[in-house]
Parts: structure tokens; sequence; C-alpha cells
């Protein structure tokens, strides 16, 4: 089952750039969490789609440190 999302704006730790969660999905064999969101920095108005443990994973950036993939712009606004 999934959870009901209200749209919120995340910032990509590499490109800076902003998405909005627009929803949540299931992977059509897998069942998998998929995440529905879209480039707010982009004019295109193109939908993306990726696993949700992956769109709320972590990653080493360029200094090596973990850090989450996607920030909410909200918990960005707190620790900078």
């Amino acid at each position: 089952m999934l959870n009901k999302v209200s749209p919120m704006v995340y910032v990509h730790y590499d490109n800076k750039k902003r998405y909005m969660i627009m929803d949540m999905a299931l992977h059509t064999e897998t069942d998998e969490k998929m995440v529905i969101y879209m480039c707010l920095d982009d004019s295109n108005g193109k939908l993306y789609t990726q696993p949700s443990e992956r769109f709320f994973g972590f990653v080493a950036n360029k200094d090596n440190e973990v850090v989450p993939r996607f920030v909410a712009l909200k918990d960005m606004k707190k620790g900078e």
C-alpha cells in the first residue's frame, strides 16, 4: 500500500536542481514503490520516476561524504 504524499520540493545533491514529488506509484510487475516527480528548473514539463529507495537513498558526493540524494527544501533551509 502506498502512503499519500503532499507535493514537496527536493533539491538534488549534485545538480542543485529543484524537483517536486507529484505522487507515488507501484511498479506493475514487482510492486516496488516508485516516486513520480518533476523538475521545477526545466520548463519541459516532463515527469520522471525513480524507485523510492533510490530517491530517498544516500550517495557519496564529490568530497566523498555520504549525503541524501535529494534533500527536502525545508530541511536545507534549517541546515544552511
